[in-house]
This record gives C-alpha cells, sequence and structure tokens, in this order.
C-alpha cells in the first residue's frame, strides 16, 4: 500500500489533469475487484 502511493503521488505530479483522471480511474477499478 505504501509503495502505491509512492507511485500513485508520481505519476499524479507528472501526469496532467486528463492523465490524472485517466489513472485514477485505472485505480478504482483496480481495487473494486
Amino acid at each position: 500500500m505504501r509503495k502505491q502511493n509512492k507511485i500513485y503521488l508520481y505519476i499524479s505530479n507528472k501526469a496532467n489533469s486528463k492523465g490524472f483522471a485517466f489513472f485514477f480511474a485505472l485505480d478504482g477499478e483496480f481495487w473494486a475487484k
């Protein structure tokens, strides 16, 4: 969980708003399964 948070922060810092929304949707789908 802690490592995933680091990856999440890294991607969110690099991505623009559209990229961030896309990643957030993928992350939500992952946790739904």
